[in-house]
């Protein structure tokens, strides 16, 4: 049984009674209406469910509190172009069969759910993000990193999650071309959106964020970028390319060493090679170290 009414103009919510239909429904397409309200909780219950489109509605409110755990037929699962909002569920991350997850174009933020892992590393098909930089990553006062755009996300093999407008930058000239150096550099000379692509964008985030430099400074050339910058720098003259602006009073020795382990981090993901680069449960293995030794 499958109900699909995409391409209308149907308005009003979504039934909570869509529940009541069969266990045996396995499709639900009302793409490209007018539909706008909470996505219901009921929806759960279809647990034959395998493709959930619901792309370019007015949709809004938060999902967290959906237990997609309880769908595991579900394939492909599409929210683009609404306007949700709040976290995203960390139960995506059980879905075992899901091939294709499109989220762009929503209000989506908060801390991306640790079970999202799977979805990179174990899944038979892998999430890429693909659009990895500064300005997707926003700190909240207790320093937990949140993200705000998965608008170039990718699965491989091969199903796009969706393109957002590039980014939404006010100055396009110069903040625009800042975002996509980290993406051609790896990506544009041939190189396959990867695994290994995401590590590369993390270490340059790592190196930007800490010396407070970004790829596109004018002191970079062809010779000179900002990996082989503090690549020279370490690990003696550390503290002479760090960013002033986040050493404060604390230019001591465990200091130093910290600020040395992350940079380390960095240059060890932004490798040229991608076979050279950390892993990057590896990563978070160090940095948790990093966290141990350094931390309050």
């Amino acid at each position: 049984m499958d109900i699909d009414i995409q391409q209308n103009f149907f308005n009003g919510q979504i039934p909570k009674f869509i529940a009541n239909l069969s266990v045996e429904l396995w499709f639900i397409g009302l793409a490209n209406n007018q539909l706008h309200g909470a996505i219901p909780i009921e929806i759960e219950y279809l647990t034959g469910l395998e493709f959930l489109i619901l792309k370019h509605n007015f949709l809004s409110r938060p999902i967290h509190h959906i237990n997609f755990t309880r769908l595991q037929r579900l394939e492909r699962l599409t929210v683009e172009g609404n306007k949700l909002s709040g976290s995203i569920p960390s139960t995506i991350g059980n879905l075992g069969m899901l091939s294709f997850l499109g989220m762009s174009f929503n209000n989506f933020n908060g801390v991306i759910p640790p079970s999202l892992e799977y979805l990179h590393n174990g899944s038979p098909s892998t999430i890429l993000h693909g659009d990895l930089k500064p300005s997707n990553v926003l700190l909240n006062d207790d320093m937990v990193a949140h993200v705000g755009d998965f608008g170039l996300a990718k699965l491989s093999p091969p199903f796009i999650v969706g393109r957002a407008a590039l980014w939404q930058l006010k100055d396009l000239s110069g903040m625009l071309l800042q975002g996509i150096w980290c993406l051609f550099s790896e990506y544009g000379m041939g190189g396959k959106v990867s695994k290994e692509g995401d590590v590369y964008s993390y270490g340059i985030i790592l190196l930007e964020m800490f010396t407070g430099k970004t790829p596109t400074d004018p002191r970079f050339t062809d010779d000179l970028h900002l990996h082989i910058f503090v690549q020279r720098a370490l690990p003696h003259e550390v503290m002479e390319i760090v960013d002033q602006n986040i050493l404060y009073e604390r230019k001591n020795h465990a200091y130093t060493g910290c600020l040395l382990s992350v940079l380390t981090i960095g240059i060890q993901c932004s490798m040229t090679h991608p076979e050279d680069r950390m892993k990057i449960k590896d990563v978070l293995g160090e940095l948790l170290k990093i966290e141990y030794s350094y931390g309050k």
